[in-house]
């Protein structure tokens, strides 16, 4: 972050090179306030995004996706062609059951199968799709730009029974997305002998390290909510948002617990006997907060393994992010950035954020997004859960038998 300053050391707007300036760290500070105060804005840094470009001989990369994972070109190239980048992601489940083996041990090679059949979906798309802007149509084929990412990141790391954040954990979610980067890697590689390079990876940072590949990126973790909960999983790279909540099916609602809990459980010889027990149980971690942080009910180390995102502390979750971002088989280039948010409580510092956010900067996070539980009337993912009145409310309009 430039440090910009008048002569006389005050902080006041500056003119350089022709163009009015503020001094960094009181931008920086503006930034970590809004972040603890209603979670806008996010913060990206682009020296991080543009040194893992691979096609930086053409454009910089200028802008991103909503949700920040995919970072992408919005100017005229210095071919003089004009490049208007699009996103084309894909998700693997990267929990589900079919990847351990009867040991609970993960079977890296059947997830690298999926990767490697994922990538070709991705080529194939872009190669059969038509964009609503010209240029987005040629950009799409001359960079071929894939962002294959996962679902159920929390999850497989529960099922090690490691806790999130952790040493161990960050070990286990570094060796997955090591071997995902490389599936990805050799796929395209795989594409570029059959279907060749892609265009403009003449003079790319591919190119330059002898690597012929058929796109421009290969790896990106985008949020998958939707796509994580059609799997019953958690989402993308994130921490449990409770361990129980609840889904209307057809004309009632439905209790559910993060995956993985009630097998932990159940393991441990703590899961109820009786469906009464059950729901007793389930009600009791819903008034928790849907932690069972501190619920007498639940082993300790279950309690360790299932901790929700309002409980894990920035400075852990910002070097789980790092832990991932680095993990790019040896090629940068083929990684671009990672969705996230960051779920801290509303009576949060900006000091402790904006150290948070630097830390995030120094290890390596290309985006860093924080939300303050309960800071807007309304939210994806709420601390409690809807309140009794409001459920006995619902209950005359469900059918009586």
């Amino acid at each position: 972050l430039m440090i910009l300053k008048s002569d006389d050391g005050k902080v006041l707007q500056v003119k350089k090179d022709g163009a009015y300036c503020f001094y960094a760290p009181d931008i920086f500070k503006r930034i970590a306030i809004g972040m603890v105060n209603g979670g806008e804005p996010g913060i990206q840094f682009a020296d991080l995004v543009e040194a893992a470009n691979a096609n930086k001989h053409i454009y910089e990369l200028h802008t991103c996706n909503p949700c920040g994972e995919q970072n992408l070109p919005a100017q005229i190239g210095k071919d003089g062609i004009e490049y208007r980048g699009i996103c084309n992601l894909t998700t693997i489940h990267c929990a589900h059951p079919d990847f351990f083996d009867e040991n609970g041990m993960y079977q890296f090679e059947k997830m690298e199968e999926v990767a490697d059949l994922s990538t070709e979906f991705m080529d194939d798309v872009t190669t059969v799709s038509h964009f609503p802007i010209p240029a987005q149509n040629s950009t799409a084929r001359r960079e071929r730009r894939n962002g294959g990412g996962f679902a159920g990141v929390a999850e497989f790391i529960a099922r090690y029974e490691v806790e999130f954040g952790s040493d161990e954990s960050n070990k286990l979610v570094s060796e997955l997305y090591d071997h995902f980067a490389k599936a990805c890697i050799k796929a395209s590689e795989k594409l570029a002998h059959e279907r060749g390079v892609y265009e403009i990876w003449s003079g790319s940072t591919f190119s330059e390290k002898g690597l012929r590949v058929r796109n421009s990126c290969m790896v990106n973790q985008q949020p998958t909510g939707t796509m994580a909960q059609l799997c019953g999983t958690s989402w993308g790279p994130e921490p449990f948002n409770g361990i129980v909540f609840s889904r209307k099916v057809r004309d009632s609602w439905v209790s559910f617990t993060a995956p993985g809990f009630e097998e932990a459980m159940k393991k441990a010889n703590a899961w109820p006997s009786t469906e009464e027990e059950i729901k007793a149980l389930l009600d009791k971690i819903r008034k928790n907060g849907k932690r069972v942080t501190g619920l007498s009910e639940i082993p300790e180390q279950v309690q360790k393994i299932f901790k929700i995102n309002t409980e894990i502390d920035p400075y852990d979750y910002i070097n789980h992010l790092a832990a991932i971002q680095k993990s790019n088989a040896g090629f940068p280039e083929c990684f671009n950035a990672l969705s996230n948010t960051c779920m801290i409580k509303g009576d949060m510092s900006y000091e402790y954020a904006g150290e948070a956010a630097m830390l995030g900067y120094k290890l390596g996070v290309k985006s860093i997004t924080f939300y303050p539980d309960g800071t807007r009337l309304s939210q994806p993912v709420e601390a409690q859960d809807k309140k009794l009145e409001e459920l006995s409310m619902l209950e005359k309009f469900l059918p009586t038998f």
